[in-house]
């Protein structure tokens, strides 16, 4: 059976974008036999957690299942259960009244304690879970500065102990263990710059030590991984990186041990994000090197013929566009509601909605009964939240936090408005198009012309500018038929170029072509 590893920074639950893609391929690959993997290098408690939400709602296949660096050398260190010297501390840790300390008692009100010793000085602080058990001790020295917190794991052991700088208040330390007591990882972090400067991984059955410093232990550490986990395989996996922040972690790994393909989800060119602006210094890494992975995929092909024009045809670049949910199990069956559009991403400044906004807010006293639906989470969000109150639209214009039922907020919109200053492909336009929904997106590099045919089953707003967008979204609320007109058309493009089976299939095609160039030069 072919492995396919498919790697990204982190997961969550509630992320749309880039994380949906890889959710729907990771799937569609695993339906097909394929044995599909999720590979994360974050540090998270949750994932077991996260996994199981993924499963339960189907957004993730159940045969496909998420690896993260922290859990796999947790478990492979793990000798037994929890010892009963683990059991016996963590009794003691976990009591809220401790006769050697006066306590400020909150446990009933915030779930946390305060202790303070017999002189008076602050020494200890505990905070519980909201289901109470003990979630984390902080510890501190005469002069009040923290020098150590304990986090607890909910089945009652330490796992993880961090040690602070005295003096700056900052993480200096950082030890990672088992649920038997062994810690298997030690971080030792710059306390100028937070960043860690020596990585040390411990093997239990080895009785070694192996580091990772000094300029990038981030960098050598997870390669490291990376190599351990596809070096196991008699038949070499497939490496597909999704983070762009990965790039030189994957150039790490040896092309003998894996095929090595990266992905390109946004737009390459920063300012003004067209053929002839500065790269994004995120990408730069990656399209100077490229020629060196087995693949370097792209969502368009215009993307990929301006890659191919400024650094070069290696003959290892492909376009697999995005896809999305064409099962008509998951097409909305409600009836649209003519006095509501709708917004989804992410509140981002970059997304430029607060354009989208102020354009709708040229022409709502037109329409006094539709309102402006926006559906996300992100850093934009309270500055999106005042506008709105400072154009007193609060009862037409309404920021909603992320929501899962897509299908509802497109199927029942006249229309979706997109306003990004740039895109990789727009799977938002793909999505609200499926649902017989259209979209006014503004012409932002890569995506929105490679999917909307501009009057036909969606609008385009060459000028990208909020009066010219008003104009747009006054030219559909006026004609609603015109609107339901393209939204059938719209689900009929989707439902011909862009189904998991039309799409993802190429995935599967490159898989093969790469084994076989592979076998061709053997």
């Amino acid at each position: 059976m072919r492995t396919i590893y498919n790697l990204l920074n982190s997961i969550d639950v509630k992320r749309g974008g880039l994380t949906r893609v890889m959710f729907e391929r990771s799937s569609f690959l695993a339906e097909k036999g394929f044995d599909s993997k999720l590979l994360t290098i974050d540090y998270s408690t949750r994932y077991q957690e996260i996994e199981k939400e993924l499963h339960d709602t189907g957004r993730l296949s159940k045969k496909v299942n998420i690896i993260n660096i922290f859990d796999y050398y947790k478990q492979k260190n793990t000798a037994g259960n929890i010892t009963l010297d683990q059991i016996n501390q963590y009794t003691i840790s976990n009591k809220l009244h401790e006769a050697a300390y006066l306590i400020e008692d909150r446990f009933y009100i915030s779930r946390e304690a305060r202790y303070f010793n017999e002189k008076g000085m602050y020494v200890k602080y505990k905070k519980w879970t909201k289901e109470g058990t003990l979630s984390f001790i902080d510890f501190f020295d005469e002069t009040r500065a923290k020098v150590k917190r304990e986090i607890y794991h909910q089945k009652g052991y330490v796992q993880k102990v961090t040690y602070f700088d005295r003096a700056k208040g900052v993480p200096k330390q950082e030890l990672y263990y088992t649920e038997d007591g062994f810690c298997y990882i030690n971080i030792q972090i710059n306390v100028e710059t937070n960043k860690p400067y020596l990585i040390f991984l411990f093997d239990r059955e080895k009785q070694n030590v192996i580091s990772f410093g000094t300029s990038n232990p981030n960098l050598l550490f997870h390669a490291h991984w990376l190599n351990e986990l596809c070096g196991k395989h008699e038949q070499k996996p497939f490496l597909v990186n999704d983070g762009i922040f990965l790039t030189h972690t994957v150039m790490k790994v040896d092309k003998e041990k894996a095929f090595r393909i990266c992905t390109i989800h946004t737009n390459h060119f920063d300012t003004p994000f067209k053929y002839g602006s500065p790269l994004r210094k995120s990408h730069i890494h990656l399209l100077e090197n490229f020629h060196q992975l087995d693949a370097l995929v792209l969502l368009t092909e215009n993307q990929r013929s301006m890659v191919v024009k400024q650094f070069g045809d290696a003959n290892n670049t492909y376009v697999i566009s995005n896809s999305t949910e064409t099962d008509d199990v998951k097409k909305f069956k409600g009836n649209k509601d003519f006095n509501t559009v709708s917004m989804v991403g992410r509140y981002h400044k970059d997304k430029l909605m607060h354009e989208a906004i102020q354009a709708f807010n040229r022409i709502h006293l037109k329409y006094p009964n539709v309102k402006f639906q926006l559906y996300g989470t992100g850093p934009e969000e309270e500055n999106l939240i005042n506008l709105v109150k400072k154009l007193n639209l609060d009862n037409k214009v309404i920021i909603n936090s992320y929501t899962t039922d897509l299908a509802k907020v497109y199927g029942e919109s006249l229309f979706t408005v997109l306003t990004s200053k740039y895109e990789g492909f727009g799977l938002v336009i793909l999505e609200s198009m499926f649902q017989s929904t259209p979209v006014i997106s503004y012409d932002a590099p890569f995506g929105p012309k490679d999917i909307i045919d501009d009057g036909e089953n969606g609008l385009l707003v060459h000028s990208n500018s909020e009066k010219e967008l008003a104009e747009k979204m006054e030219q559909l609320l006026a004609n609603p038929d015109k609107a339901v007109k393209m939204g059938i058309n719209a689900h009929e493009k989707v439902m011909e170029k862009y189904t998991k089976e039309r799409t993802q299939s190429k995935w599967v095609e490159l898989f093969d072509e790469l084994e076989m160039n592979e076998s061709n030069r053997q």
